[in-house]
């Protein structure tokens, strides 16, 4: 019996496929070829130190409203594409109301904003609708997009989901909530394993529980690995895609 030592661990051969044995044996270089470069070498940007940025120059001054529009319009300028004209107030506050809350203003709070000729008018209508029950229900689709939501798993006999909407829900609330980002993630991949655990928080791990199974497959070692396969799948491409 031939017996392999592969970056300290014992493998027999006797107990593996020899085609197994050479994936493990390529695995560490695999490893050590995708780490961060070192010393002098160039460095992808994902991997560099965040270092102020020294803000652009921007010829139309008065377009600026903050640091981010002088890098917008210096990038605008620099490919030789105009500004168009500034909105109107009316075209103004259609557009913040369907951006954040995916609904058109009521008449009334269009008069209200037109008339409303303090310094912070366009602040107040910003924060009005992102203290709306709306705006969790509006962007937490892009998010639900990403998740693969569904009421059923979609594979051939489409099976229920019946308790799916308390992930809708989550999500929607969390928006609402403004929920941190790094906990946001938390709570979806291990809501059922963290120390402070609540109702909501495992209500989160639909994340992982919804999404196209293939229920009616009958050898239950395939269906838990293409379960996992699955969800492995959409971890990928929601958080490193």
């Amino acid at each position: 019996m031939t017996i392999f030592r592969i970056q300290g661990c014992v493998v027999r051969e006797s107990t593996i496929n020899p085609f197994h044995i050479a994936c493990l044996l390529a695995f560490p270089a695999l490893i050590f070829a995708t780490l961060p470069a070192s010393g002098g070498e160039v460095r992808h940007w994902a991997f560099q130190q965040l270092l102020p940025a020294a803000l652009p120059e921007a010829g139309h001054q008065e377009w600026v409203q903050n640091d981010l529009d002088r890098f917008s319009l210096a990038h605008s300028e620099g490919e030789a594409i105009a500004s168009i004209p500034r909105a109107e107030r009316r075209t103004l506050i259609r557009r913040a109301y369907f951006d954040l809350i995916g609904l058109p203003p009521a008449p009334a709070e269009v008069e209200a904003f037109l008339n409303d000729q303090s310094s912070d008018s366009w602040a107040k209508v910003i924060d009005h609708l992102l203290a709306s029950p709306h705006y969790g229900e509006r962007w937490g689709r892009h998010w639900l997009d990403l998740a693969r939501y569904g009421d059923s798993n979609g594979g051939d006999e489409n099976h229920a989901y019946p308790f799916a909407w308390r992930y809708r829900n989550w999500v929607i609330n969390a928006f609402n909530r403004d929920l941190p980002y790094d906990q946001f993630v938390r709570e979806q991949l291990s809501g059922d394993l963290i120390d402070s655990a609540q109702t909501e928080s495992v209500a989160a791990t639909g994340f992982l529980a919804i999404g196209t199974k293939i229920l009616a497959e009958k050898d239950p070692i395939k269906k838990r690995a293409d379960i996992v396969d699955e969800q492995i799948d959409t971890m990928g491409r929601v958080f490193l895609a």
